[in-house]
């Protein structure tokens, strides 16, 4: 019986030590996901721009 309280406590306090670091874990994904959403507009955004009176070689050639 002590022992069994003794391997429980123990899995408490190594519980409680990984606190801090589950929580930096979660805020560094929450971090990339920021990231990687602000990629996306961006890009999106990039899309949506009109071109100009640009024309492309391709269709220069044309």
């Amino acid at each position: 019986m002590v022992v069994l309280l003794l391997v429980l406590g123990c899995w408490l306090a190594l519980a409680i030590a990984m606190l801090p670091f589950a929580a930096a874990l979660g805020r560094a994904a929450r971090w990339q996901d920021d990231q990687r959403a602000a990629q996306l507009r961006a890009a999106r955004r990039r899309r949506l721009q009109p071109r100009g009176s640009r024309v492309s070689s391709i269709h220069r050639a044309a």
